[in-house]
């Protein structure tokens, strides 16, 4: 070992030196002087060096060109080095620098050449470490960390930052924390690998507590990828460069928000606030602060069972009623109205008040207090006025049904050019007909107990005439209303041109006529009943009668046929369908299905039932009804029963079109076998074959699923 001394350096007599503190700049004083193992004194460059066998001997210090104080043991020293203006502290072991202190104050461990006030280089294998001294953990202890403090003049030892480990119960296990100036915790990392952040308790991977818990990532790039994964490795919420955010389950995109606000719902597209591709269901209440967009054919569905349907069609737009009540229109403000596209009305209906409806936004009819009021010319096919009270000056009737003022008439339009007078009030003369024309010869009136009335066509020709018995008509009638009171008996036909309507009720509640716009007949009720049609056996036909189309039976059933053959019929237990049945959509059913015949689903496969009798010991065939050039294979599910003895069985069979080939599977019965199975390909037919154990009556039940080719 070496010393070097620069200055006066005294150790006291005793030559037994255990400790040296070095504690002190500038001249360390011991005692007076030192002297080496021969007694001498060291000069100045020398430096006591130890010699194995001797003891201390001063020797010149080797090299040269600065001073330094060095304590040195074989590879191992310690180093004051001053060299004017970068004058440092180094310790080396094993001929290899560990540490040195710069002369800015720098303290660098495995470098020599330190940038911070610490600097730790060393390799990936190397840590760090600050452990407690502490034998015994306690609850609640804190356990080694690091500080920061502040350099402020007012308060130089204010702690600003620390990192320290902090016990988490008596099980051994540390938690640590990260604490600012305050006195709460801001991050915490517990021993199970939890996160806290405004909490010391996470209970989560990731626990933040705050009072503005937002989290923000943001990144500088041009492009923004952020993914949240589950523990498949599957995408829940992804973002892109395009700034797009997609939900995702089961590794499928269910939801995307763009970077316009545009939401999707089983779309990537979407071009509106909410886009949903699908069935939305709602249950509570939803408000809308915008539009709704559905596109053609989207229906707004309401009630339990979508009685209630809005929607525009590829032309039309529909409110539609598909239940059993009614459509009701309410308002309790002032009103309802019906308008175009601009805003003129076409109907008005207005709360406790008048109906008023419009034609091109001018009111042509309003309701009032007394009856109607209608604005220019009323076209009618069917007039009826069952009479009321009308008062005129002193004048009151309680049986008027039509008042034309004094000089005023009743006209009838003549081929498109002409007003005829059908009844005139002329002064005090009430004129029926016109005179000084061919087109009405004369109108006779005879009053009396035996009078009769006769109607003229042409002059002198009567088309009508009163009798005691009712009325004698000579040649067609044709007529637009007909107004009956009484019994009414036609020995011939009776003939209502295109759009005149055959009207019943003082509601004019049903109507019957013939629609020109369309060419339907058409039976409507526009009442608040139903159309009932009363009959112990009604049946629907065809136009010649010579089909019948549906037969509707009281107490029985009703039956609905296809081209004059009976296809649907109810009965006592549900209904019979004859033939296939075609369903496009979910059918929800109830109870039982009994089906006869076989069942086919999406052309694809067919399934059905079959039962077969035998006491042949021979291989004979128990079912044959699938053609080979249409089905391919077929799976058979047999139960067979020979009194006691019960065999169930699952038959697989393929063909190639001549040779049938077949796998038995699923084999179990309770006593001993009763019969076993082949296939075979016979007259075009694939067969399922059986042989009976024993020539006792067998009955086989077959329920099949066959694949077409």
């Amino acid at each position: 070992m070496a010393i070097k001394v620069q200055g006066i350096t005294v150790i006291d007599d005793s030559r037994d030196i255990s400790n040296i503190g070095i504690a002190t700049v500038g001249i360390l004083s011991v005692g007076s002087y030192i002297y080496d193992a021969n007694g001498v004194f060291g000069t100045t460059n020398q430096v006591l060096t130890s010699v194995p066998g001797i003891g201390v001997s001063w020797a010149d210090e080797s090299g040269g060109g600065s001073e330094g104080d060095k304590i040195e043991e074989g590879n191992t020293s310690a180093e004051v080095v001053d060299t004017g203006s970068n004058g440092h502290f180094k310790v080396t072991t094993e001929g290899i620098e560990r540490l040195r202190i710069d002369s800015s104050g720098n303290v660098g461990i495995g470098t020599d050449n330190p940038n911070e006030k610490l600097e730790v280089a060393a390799n990936s294998s190397h840590r760090i470490s600050v452990r407690a001294t502490d034998t015994t953990m306690s609850d609640t202890g804190d356990y080694g960390g690091f500080c920061w403090y502040t350099n402020d003049a007012s308060n130089p030892n204010r702690k600003n930052w620390d990192i320290y480990q902090k016990a988490s119960g008596s099980t051994g296990t540390t938690d640590l924390h990260i604490n600012s100036f305050s006195t709460n915790d801001i991050v915490v990392l517990d021993s199970s690998g939890n996160i806290g952040i405004g909490t010391d308790s996470p209970v989560r991977p990731l626990h933040i507590t705050s009072s503005d818990c937002r989290i923000r990532l943001e990144q500088t790039g041009e492009t923004t990828d952020v993914e949240l994964l589950n523990s498949n490795g599957n995408a829940i919420l992804t973002t892109n460069g395009e700034s797009h955010i997609r939900l995702q389950t089961d590794n499928a995109e269910r939801m995307r928000i763009l970077s316009t606000g545009e939401v999707g719902i089983n779309t990537t597209t979407p071009t509106a606030t909410l886009d949903v591709d699908g069935t939305l269901n709602v249950s509570g209440v939803s408000t809308f602060q915008g539009d709704a967009y559905f596109g053609d054919n989207d229906r707004l569905r309401l009630g339990d069972g979508q009685d209630l349907q809005i929607y525009h069609g590829s032309l039309n737009s529909y409110i539609r009623d598909i239940g059993t009540g009614n459509l009701l229109i309410r308002s309790d403000g002032s009103g309802v109205r019906i308008q175009k596209d601009g805003g003129d009305n076409m109907g008005v209906f207005n709360t406790d008040g008048s109906v008023d409806l419009y034609y091109a936004a001018s009111k042509k009819f309003e309701t009032t207090g007394a009856g109607v009021t209608i604005t220019g010319i009323a076209t009618a096919t069917t007039f009826q006025a069952p009479g009321g009270t009308y008062a005129s000056g002193t004048d009151t009737r309680t049986d008027a049904a039509l008042v034309i003022d004094v000089d005023s008439a009743i006209l009838t339009e003549h081929g498109g050019e002409y007003l005829r007078n059908l009844i005139e009030n002329d002064g005090g003369a009430i004129k029926i007909g016109q005179s000084g024309t061919s087109l009405i010869g004369s109108v006779n009136l005879y009053p009396g107990n035996n009078g009769t009335t006769n109607l003229y066509h042409g002059g002198a020709n009567k088309k009508l005439q009163t009798t005691t018995s009712g009325i004698e008509v000579t040649g067609t009638t044709d007529t637009d209303q007909l107004n009956v009171s009484g019994v009414s008996t036609f020995q011939d036909n009776v003939f209502l041109g295109d759009d005149d309507q055959l009207i019943f009720g003082d509601g004019s509640d049903l109507k019957i006529y013939h629609n020109s716009s369309n060419n339907n007949s058409i039976i409507q009720e526009t009442g608040s009943g139903n159309l009932n049609i009363n009959a112990d056996n009604l049946q629907i036909r065809n136009s010649a009668g010579n089909e019948v189309i549906a037969v509707f039976r009281p107490d029985d059933s009703v039956s609905l046929n296809y081209d004059n053959s009976k296809k649907f019929e109810t009965t006592g237990y549900g209904v019979t369908v004859s033939g296939g049945v075609y369903v496009s959509g979910i059918s929800t059913f109830q109870d039982n299905i009994e089906v006869t015949g076989n069942i086919e689903f999406d052309n694809i496969t067919t399934t059905g039932a079959a039962t077969a009798t035998l006491t042949t010991l021979t291989e004979t065939p128990i079912h044959t009804g699938l053609s080979a050039s249409t089905y391919r294979s077929v799976e058979y599910t047999i139960q067979a029963t020979e009194g006691t003895n019960f065999h169930s069985a699952k038959v697989l069979v393929v063909h190639d079109g001549t040779t049938a080939y077949h796998s038995e599977y699923g084999t179990i019965y309770n006593n001993t076998p009763v019969a076993t199975f082949n296939a075979d390909v016979s007259g075009g037919n694939l067969r399922l074959l059986a042989a009976g154990e024993s020539s006792n009556s067998t009955v086989y039940k077959i329920h099949f699923i066959a694949t077409k080719v």
